[in-house]
């Protein structure tokens, strides 16, 4: 692909224009990129502009995004053992593996690879918070989880959030209304005076768009649907394009999809299934209500966050199945 100089995807382009700017400016502030890419969601454009300062090469840009993967997958794996199993974790690890969806955006110049990473970092970095109590690692969680959002947004907040809920859950703590506002306050507080306060308001903008209609809970299921399910396999069959691969994720999903309903029922059935699926749920659920918003039903590489999330739900239901495991 490099030495061929293909660009397969139009944000691309994007992403090297904003690099080019950087390398001739006199500044790299955050004021600066974010006019350049026109976006507050600067993280990546940093990443390439410190890769190539420091290796001088385009072909890093696409080293560091296929690196970044790897050890993704690893963090992942690591994660997974810890929380489920060693044969769930297994598993898991070969289908992202040999997931076309993960190989085509993470093998290009895009910023799934930073999202991807820096969502397991996240992961990695709260699970050894949990074995070791070290309040540094709190520290360099909220650095990954900021840089997560400044990267895509609702994927540092779903994961904050996720994270969060599942603390307490473990912990058996119970906030009483005077801990939570203090709690929500601080935070906030936190935000206001860091660089994190123009996506604060970005929030609150988006926020203020959603209209509570039946309109808005009907795109939200029909998000829902498409978000677990798409690129349905139908639709990238008649024409050829980088997204073609994508077809056998899609079949996957597709195939198993009534786990999904089992899936529902445990959750709303038994309390100690909700407390365990809490810290991917959440994610899964605000990306949903971002995307649906944003997108409509068009949104596929914008959940790559999660997507590690949605292959566990269906492994975790076909390992219970064939083994006959009945406990969460």
């Amino acid at each position: 692909m490099y030495s061929n100089n293909i660009i397969n995807f139009p944000d691309t382009l994007g992403y090297l224009s904003v690099l080019n700017k950087m390398i001739i400016s006199n500044s790299i502030s955050f004021k600066h990129v974010s006019n350049y890419a026109g976006s507050l969601q600067v993280g990546y454009h940093y990443l390439n502009y410190f890769t190539y300062k420091i290796f001088n090469s385009g072909f890093s840009l696409y080293l560091i995004n296929i690196f970044m993967y790897i050890l993704s997958i690893l963090f992942y794996h690591t994660h997974l053992r810890k929380r489920f199993n060693n044969s769930i974790a297994t598993i898991s690890t070969v289908v992202l593996t040999v997931s076309m969806y993960l190989t085509i955006f993470t093998s290009d110049i895009l910023k799934d690879s930073l999202v991807l990473f820096l969502s397991m970092l996240s992961l990695h970095i709260y699970d050894k918070f949990i074995d070791v109590k070290k309040r540094r690692l709190i520290f360099f969680l909220i650095i990954v989880l900021g840089s997560l959002t400044t990267t895509r947004i609702y994927s540092g907040v779903g994961f904050a959030v996720g994270i969060l809920v599942d603390f307490f859950i473990l912990q058996n703590k119970k906030l009483s209304i005077k801990k939570l506002f203090f709690f929500i306050t601080l935070i906030i507080g936190l935000v206001l005076i860091s660089p994190l306060k123009a996506h604060f308001d970005m929030g609150l903008r988006f926020i203020s768009r959603i209209n509570m209609s039946s309109s808005f809970v009907i795109n939200i299921i029909s998000s829902t649907i498409t978000f677990f399910l798409s690129p349905l396999f139908w639709n990238m069959t008649t024409e050829i394009s980088v997204y073609t691969p994508i077809i056998l994720d899609s079949m996957f999903f597709l195939i198993f999809s009534p786990l999904l309903l089992i899936y529902l029922y445990k959750f709303f059935r038994y309390k100690e299934y909700r407390e365990r699926m809490y810290l991917y749920l959440i994610p899964i659920l605000i990306h949903i209500i971002a995307l649906g918003v944003e997108y409509g039903k068009t949104a596929i590489r914008q959940k790559i966050a999660v997507y590690p999330f949605l292959v566990l739900l269906y492994v975790f239901e076909l390992y219970k199945i064939f083994k006959k495991v009945n406990t969460y």
